[in-house]
C-alpha cells in the first residue's frame, strides 16, 4: 500500500515537568530551556502525519513554578520543546489544568495559540460548537474530543462555578476541597504510597449532576460523529498506578463507545494499561499510555508500577476507504541524567547503548512488562522500535 495513501496519527501519554525538573534545567541553563526533554523521540515522531499527547500541567508564566510537587505549572518555553519534536495537538482537560486557576486556562490556551499549538479540553469562550477540535489529514476528517474525570479540586480548592464549568469538558462533577490540606511528610516509607482506586459508588455514578455531565461529553461525540469521518476521545480517566482499568472508567469507556467513538486513547494513570479492540476490530480503546514526560521517584510515586515508562501509540487509516488498517507501538523511557534532568528515550536506545550488565537485564524485563500489558500476553521480547499491536 503506497505511504499516500496512508494517515498516520500518533499519540503520547502525559506530558509533565515536575518541580525538581524545573529547578534541575534551570540550574543547568540560567533559564528554562527544555531543548533536551523530548528530542529522544523526534526521530519516531517525524514519520507521523499529526501527533497528539496530554499536556498535564497549566502554562501560567504569571506564576511560580516550583512551589510544590502537587500543584503544577510549568514555564511556557517547554511549548516551543513540543512543537519542535513535532506534536501538533495538545489535550488540555485533566484534573490538573485548574492547578493554577481558571486564570491558568486562559494562559494556557493564549500561549498555545501563540505557538500554534492545536489544542482542546479546556475554552476561553463558552461556544458549545467549539467544544472539540476537527482536523483534516489527506481529505480525512477527525474529529478529537477531550474531557476529563476531574480537577484535582479537592487539593487544589479551585471550584468553578455554572458559568466557568461550560469552559471545561468534564464528565464527574468537582470534588468538594478537603478541610486539611494533604501533607506529603507524613508518608514515611515509599510503601505508603498507594494506587488510587477509580472506583465510583452506584450513587455517585446515578447522582443527576454526573449523569448530566457524562451525557453532555456523550452528546459532543455524537455531534462530532456527524461532523467528522473518524472521531477520536482522549479521556482523562483512571485511578492512578491502577493495575487495571476500574470499574468507573469501564463505566465511561462504555457510554462513549455507545456514542459513536471509533477510537478511544485514555491518560491519567501514570502507567501503562492494556489496549483492546471493538467495533469488529476496526476501533480500539486504549486504556492508559502511560507518561511520555516524567521525573522518577519524585512527587506522589509507586516503586515498581513502571510509571518512568510510556507508549507512543501509531494509528493507521487508508486514505480512500477512510477505513482502520492497523496500529502499531514504541516503548519510551524517562530517565534522569547526571544533571539531574529527565529526558525521553526509546527503550530500544537504552537497551542497545547499556554497558551495565544488571541495567541490561533489568531494560530488558521491564520493557517486556510494559509491552506484554499493553497488548496482552506473556512472550518474550527484545527491546525494538515499532511493535505491531
Amino acid at each position: 500500500m503506497e505511504t499516500n495513501n496512508i494517515i498516520k496519527i500518533t499519540i503520547g501519554g502525559d506530558i509533565m515537568s515536575l518541580k525538581e525538573q524545573n529547578e534541575a534545567i534551570l540550574r543547568k541553563y540560567g533559564e528554562y530551556d527544555y531543548r533536551d526533554y523530548l528530542v529522544g523521540i523526534k526521530s519516531i515522531l517525524e514519520s507521523s502525519d499529526y501527533c497528539i499527547a496530554n499536556l498535564e500541567t497549566p502554562i501560567c508564566d504569571s506564576k511560580p513554578y516550583t512551589d510544590s510537587d502537587y500543584i503544577f505549572n510549568t514555564p511556557s518555553s517547554i511549548l516551543d520543546a513540543i512543537k519542535n519534536v513535532g506534536f501538533d495537538f495538545l489535550s488540555t482537560a485533566n484534573n490538573h489544568c485548574l492547578d493554577r486557576g481558571y486564570e491558568g486556562i486562559r494562559e494556557t490556551i493564549e500561549a498555545l495559540d501563540k505557538r500554534g499549538l492545536h489544542h482542546s479540553g479546556t475554552f476561553i469562550n463558552n461556544n458549545e460548537d467549539q467544544r472539540f477540535s476537527i482536523i483534516n489529514i489527506k481529505g480525512v476528517t477527525f474529529a478529537l474530543v477531550c474531557f476529563t474525570y476531574g480537577t484535582n479540586s479537592e487539593h487544589n480548592g479551585v471550584m468553578l462555578d455554572n458559568t466557568q464549568m461550560r469552559g471545561l469538558n468534564i464528565c464527574k462533577k468537582q470534588s468538594k476541597p478537603r478541610k486539611f490540606k494533604f501533607d506529603p511528610t507524613s508518608l514515611s516509607k515509599p510503601s505508603d504510597y498507594n494506587f488510587c482506586s477509580d472506583d465510583v459508588s452506584p450513587a455517585a455514578i446515578q447522582n443527576p449532576a454526573n449523569i448530566e455531565l457524562l451525557e453532555r461529553i456523550c452528546s459532543l461525540i455524537k455531534i462530532a460523529k456527524k461532523q467528522a469521518d473518524i472521531v477520536i476521545a482522549l479521556p482523562h480517566i483512571g485511578g492512578q498506578f491502577n493495575p487495571a482499568p476500574g470499574l468507573y472508567t469501564r463505566y465511561v469507556i462504555e457510554k462513549i463507545k455507545n456514542a459513536g467513538a471509533d477510537m478511544i486513547v485514555c491518560s491519567h494513570p501514570h502507567t501503562t494499561l492494556r489496549c483492546e479492540t471493538y467495533n469488529l476490530g476496526q476501533s480500539l480503546c486504549a486504556y492508559s499510555l502511560g507518561n511520555l514526560c516524567f521525573t522518577p521517584n519524585v512527587g506522589w510515586y509507586l516503586p515498581n508500577s513502571l510509571a518512568d515508562y510510556g507508549i507512543l501509540l501509531h494509528l493507521f487509516w487508508d486514505t480512500k476507504t477512510k477505513k482502520f488498517v492497523k496500529a502499531t507501538f514504541d516503548v519510551t523511557k524517562s530517565i534522569v541524567g547526571e544533571d539531574e534532568i529527565a529526558r525521553v528515550i526509546p527503550t530500544k536506545y537504552l537497551y542497545e547503548n547499556e554497558t551495565n550488565s544488571s541495567k541490561r537485564e533489568y531494560l530488558l524485563v521491564e520493557n517486556e512488562a510494559v509491552v506484554n500489558r499493553f497488548r496482552g500476553g506473556a512472550k518474550c521480547i527484545l527491546p525494538q522500535l515499532n511493535y505491531l499491536l
